[in-house]
């Protein structure tokens, strides 16, 4: 006689703080047992992927742990995953592995991974709505906020995150043909960030602290942050964002920028807004308010302006294919070097470097693939 299977509810969920960027997967399993009912947690991530990877993920995982083949209802919040593992998928094995239009299946390893793991269960899947109060995909949403923090602290980067109503922000980004981007930007929650919420001692751990100009729109916040930075010794680090932001915010940039940054961060376009100057004037203009001021010119380059001295650095990588995060990975590059030790020229190199990387692929990650051929041109501009 065949003996009857246990029955297990598993709710998955999964996050990813960018899309893609650092991202986690939580599973929480629930079963009867002959007196009590027992529950299972579990969490888990990656550096560097998608939420759809750590959707995928999730149930993995949570299948992977059964030892025995069970009943199982698997609830999701992703129509992703339901619709891919109930109909999609029976499409794309019969078609090797490509979708109707003959592209390859996105995540074709991970759906090939869950599927094995579904082959000795019976399960029902399930869709449920995500954030709307059901105890299990709430677990599972912990969770997989969990897993995202726990790839960041393997990564060595220390996450603070505070939890808020509201919908997330957003940036659509209009690419021209020259790899030029226009971008139309929704900052969600992120200015009701309050002074509070950034301790003196969260700042302590640090070196530097890096602002965006976006977050001008709350003022207290950014002028409390600089004044506690300041107090604790660390450098302060200001990017201009937009020009659209140095027009809006002019009086509040002449106040904050001689009396707190350290080092300022702009394009063209935002140099001249601000200081009324081409590029090689305003770069000597800024560096007499600040310690370091940079200018990124695209194609031309950048230029470190300090003490009134000016130092031209000249542009990596070959023709644009879209310059989005090309000014961030600038400033990353930059601030790294500095972190390090490096001279003037050494930090804008690097920043440089990693402009042109990023400034070769559609979007604002580089390839993980790039990475170890960075780390040696970092290295041979360091030695």
């Amino acid at each position: 006689m065949e003996q009857e299977k246990d029955l297990v509810e598993i709710w998955t969920d999964g996050a990813s703080k960018g899309n893609p960027g650092p991202g986690g997967w939580g599973a929480f399993l629930k079963w009867q047992g002959k007196t009590r009912v027992f529950t299972k947690e579990l969490c888990g991530g990656n550096i560097s992927c998608t939420n759809n990877q750590m959707e995928l993920a999730a149930p993995t995982e949570a299948l992977r742990l059964l030892k025995r083949p069970c009943k199982v209802i698997l609830h999701t919040d992703s129509q992703y995953v339901q619709k891919g593992i109930t109909m999609w998928i029976h499409g794309w094995k019969k078609n090797n592995w490509r979708t109707k239009a003959g592209e390859p299946v996105k995540n074709a390893e991970l759906w090939k991974e869950l599927e094995r793991e579904t082959h000795e269960h019976e399960i029902e899947w399930k869709w449920v709505k995500g954030h709307a109060g059901i105890e299990g995909n709430e677990m599972a949403d912990m969770l997989a906020n969990r897993g995202v923090e726990e790839a960041l602290k393997k990564a060595n980067v220390s996450p603070y995150f505070a939890k808020t109503d509201g919908i997330s922000g957003s940036c659509t980004v209009l690419i021209s043909p020259d790899g030029e981007r226009t971008m139309g930007t929704f900052l969600g929650p992120a200015p009701t960030i309050t002074p509070d919420e950034i301790t003196e001692e969260m700042l302590s751990a640090y070196q530097c602290i890096y602002i965006e100009g976006y977050l001008l729109v709350n003022e207290e916040l950014v002028r409390t942050t600089m004044q506690k930075a300041k107090k604790l010794g660390l450098k302060v680090a200001l990017d201009l964002s937009n020009f659209n932001i140095v027009n809006a915010f002019r009086g509040l940039l002449d106040d904050i920028i001689p009396e707190y940054v350290d080092i300022l961060f702009s394009n063209e376009s935002e140099a001249e807004a601000f200081t009324g100057l081409k590029a090689h004037e305003a770069v000597k203009v800024l560096s007499e308010q600040v310690e370091i001021s940079l200018v990124t010119l695209g194609k031309e380059g950048a230029l470190v302006g300090s003490k009134g001295q000016v130092i031209a650095v000249p542009a990596e990588g070959g023709k644009p294919v879209d310059t989005t995060g090309a000014g961030d990975h600038f400033a990353a590059g930059f601030l790294y070097g500095q972190s390090v030790g490096a001279t003037l020229e050494q930090s804008a190199r690097i920043g440089s470097l990693l402009a042109g990387y990023i400034i070769d692929v559609i979007g604002a990650q580089i390839p993980d693939d790039k990475w170890e051929q960075i780390k040696l041109k970092v290295n041979s501009i360091l030695s």
